[in-house]
């Protein structure tokens, strides 16, 4: 079950990732149209930048998750 931490970190990612992805088209469409620029080049960095945090939360969010469940196999008569 995730935690209210690990909801939160993977509900921020996703809603982050929309808005992000549509930077990331229209910066491809511009470059098609009206080519090189310095403002277009940082732009694409900085996409690039948020992008890579984002995953990175992901990333966490996921292995948080998994370390949340560990299953270990007991014997019955161990628990009494």
């Amino acid at each position: 079950m995730m935690t209210s931490q690990q909801r939160l970190l993977s509900d921020i990612s996703h809603e982050l990732r929309t808005p992000l992805t549509r930077l990331q088209l229209g910066t491809a469409l511009l470059r098609r149209r009206s080519g090189e620029s310095k403002e277009l080049e940082r732009i694409e960095t900085e996409a690039h930048r948020l992008d890579s945090m984002i995953n990175d939360l992901l990333v966490m969010s996921r292995n948080q998750a998994k370390n949340a469940l560990v299953s270990e196999t007991v014997k019955a008569n161990q628990l009494w």
